[in-house]
């Protein structure tokens, strides 16, 4: 597996780190969300729950498809969280397909 694609709208959380991590074994998270993007504060959360030694990037949806296009080419894992499933739909149609999206926690609005 390549690149694993979930949509929760907590992105990194505890079954994440204690679940995901461990199953997919990620060299790099990327969290696609245009306001994440540009949360230092979450950002700074986020950096703290993963390990050192896997790559964390956040970007725009404008931002990840170039990222993930060219991500997909490589042989290392990748996950990437987006927080809804609105957001999912924008990577597809802006230029990044994918044929498996993973439906974690959705806030029922």
């Amino acid at each position: 597996m390549n690149i694993f694609y979930r949509v929760d709208n907590r992105l990194v959380h505890g079954q994440i780190i204690a679940t995901w991590l461990p199953h997919l074994r990620p060299k790099t998270f990327v969290i696609v969300n245009d306001s994440a993007a540009s949360n230092n504060l979450q950002l700074s959360m986020f950096r703290m729950a993963i390990p050192t030694d896997v790559e964390l990037k956040a970007c725009t949806i404008e931002e990840a498809v170039p990222l993930l296009n060219d991500l997909k080419g490589r042989q290392q894992s990748v996950m990437v969280l987006l927080e809804t499933v609105e957001d999912a739909t924008r990577l597809f149609v802006s230029g990044h397909a994918f044929s498996m999206l993973n439906i974690g926690n959705v806030h029922h609005t």
